[in-house]
This record gives C-alpha cells, structure tokens and sequence, in this order.
C-alpha cells in the first residue's frame, strides 16, 4: 500500500483535468455575463429610440402652429395637415403618434413677462408616445401656453 501511495503516475492528468473544470467554468461564466450585457444593451437602445421618437414628436408640434388652432383634441400626424413632413413621424423604423388637446384659455402664465391686459393664452396638452425599431414604446406628455396678442 505504502508503494502505492507513493506513485505519482497520473498525477499531471488529474491536475491538468481540475484546471480543464476550471478554465471551462469561467468560460461559460464569461460566456452568460456577455450575453446578458447584449440583451441589457439592446433593450437601453430600444428605449431610447422610443424616447427620443416622442421627444421629437413633441418638439415637432411645439413648432407648428397648426395643430394649436383647434379648441378640441387633435391627433398627429395628420393626413390633412398642408404640410407633407408632417403627415408621417417615422423616421429610421421608429414612429412617434399622440394628440394636441386644448384645456383652456386665459391670462398668460406668471413670469413670462407678458401684461394680461395685453394677451392672453391658450393651454395645451401634447401626448406623444415614440415606437422603437424592436416595438418598444415611451409615452410623453408635456402641457404648453400659446400666448397671443388680445384683439
């Protein structure tokens, strides 16, 4: 028995098969962490993408008198709106939809420096929700005053 416990015969395989073990653990540790950080990344893409498609919408129509004409609710984009751009949001397969409704009318806000005996304004409320390319969707809202000179 003595002999036996003193041959050192097979003794490099078995320390080269626990390094294997090792090596191949880390490997697939390696392996499911990278994959993780992929679907994290491409899901933060998607939602930017979404994001960035209602903020654009909203500044979009924060620029364009038309749609503060009305005094109901009025949806974009518009296939009646004179202006061809503005008749599709979509833009590198993301889309942005929403609506323009108008809340009330009145004294403009405090600070913006405007008299109340001069003008007065009209509150809206702009939704927006943006589509990403993978069909994600972020939904904005953000309320506004058009202020205009009192005839």
């Amino acid at each position: 028995m003595n002999n036996y416990l003193q041959n050192e015969k097979g003794t490099a395989l078995i320390i080269a098969m626990i390094f294997l073990g090792l090596l191949t653990t880390i490997g697939f540790y390696a392996i499911f962490n990278s994959s993780t950080e992929l679907t994290s990344s491409a899901r933060y893409k998607s939602d930017k993408e979404a994001f960035y498609a209602a903020e654009g919408a909203i500044e979009y129509v924060k620029g364009d008198g038309y749609y503060f004409t009305t005094k109901t609710t009025m949806n974009f984009p518009d296939a009646a709106h004179p202006t061809v751009a503005a008749q599709d949001l979509s833009a590198a397969g993301t889309d942005a939809t929403g609506a323009v409704t108008f809340t009330t009318s009145g004294n403009p806000p405090p600070g913006y420096g405007f008299s109340a005996k001069d003008t007065m304004a009209s509150y809206f409320v702009i939704n927006a929700t943006g589509t990403s390319q993978a069909g994600v969707q972020n939904i904005q809202e953000e309320g506004i005053a058009k202020i205009l000179p009192k005839s």
